[in-house]
This record gives C-alpha cells, structure tokens and sequence, in this order.
C-alpha cells in the first residue's frame, strides 16, 4: 500500500537523534532531505544559528486576509490598540438598514482568521483579538 508524505519536520536538542530517526525511516521509506526548513503549512521559518534564534512568520496568510478584506493600504502600527479601550456595538434589531449594512462586513471569518494568527505565529495581537470576540 503506498503512502505519500509531502512534508515531516524533525526537530531535537540533539543532531545525533534527528540523524538516528532520519536513518530509521530511511530503511523503511524512500526519503528526501530538503535540508534546513525554510516553510512549513504556510509557515515560513528564520533561523539565525549565530544567535541561536528561530522567527516563524505568515506573510502569505496576513497579505491574503488584507486583500480579503480590502486593507491592503492600511498603516501598520506597533500597538494596534489601547488597553482599557471600550467598544460599542451601534446595532439595534429595529434598525433593518444597519443590519443590512453590517451583513456586508464578515466579522465571524475576519475574527477567526485573527484568532488562527494569534495561536500560530502572532501573539502580539492575541488581547486585541480578545477584545473583539
């Protein structure tokens, strides 16, 4: 019965570990080594082995959800939003026409693409994102 496997990441403390389970699943599976990870599930991965650092990114996703939602001219900003800030929702049942206008803008989809940002690779927007749900 054949298998496909498009991408397994191994990572250890220990290169002779990572080399051990390399050498077993070669034994039994037809394998190829592309090396360091570059990008993995939309992904991509920075690794300074100078300092010792990893910086994991989702450039793709973000550009995506701004093109989605038309804010691909919007100015990006370190501190998206002030602590302790209040929103109001300006909605009312009686109000056909807001509701109308409102059903324009997917907030639900728009908050969990968010909310997959903020668990992946983004938790700097993680009390933003709070906020709004």
């Amino acid at each position: 019965m054949p298998i496909h496997v498009n991408d397994l990441l191994l990572m250890s403390n220990s290169k002779t570990t990572i080399q051990g389970v390399k050498t077993e699943l070669a034994s039994h599976f037809k394998l190829h080594d592309q090396g360091p990870v570059k990008s993995i599930l939309g992904m991509k991965i920075e690794h300074n082995c100078m300092a010792c650092t990893i910086a994991i990114s989702q450039p793709g996703c973000i550009k995506s959800i701004l093109n989605q939602f038309s804010m691909t001219e919007c100015n990006p900003t370190q501190t998206p939003m002030e602590e302790n800030q209040k929103l109001s929702m300006q909605m009312s049942p009686d109000n056909p026409e807001k509701q109308k206008e409102m059903k324009a803008y997917p907030y639900q989809e728009l908050i969990g693409k968010l909310l997959y940002l903020a668990i992946a690779t983004r938790p700097d927007i993680v009390y933003v994102i709070g906020v709004l749900c």
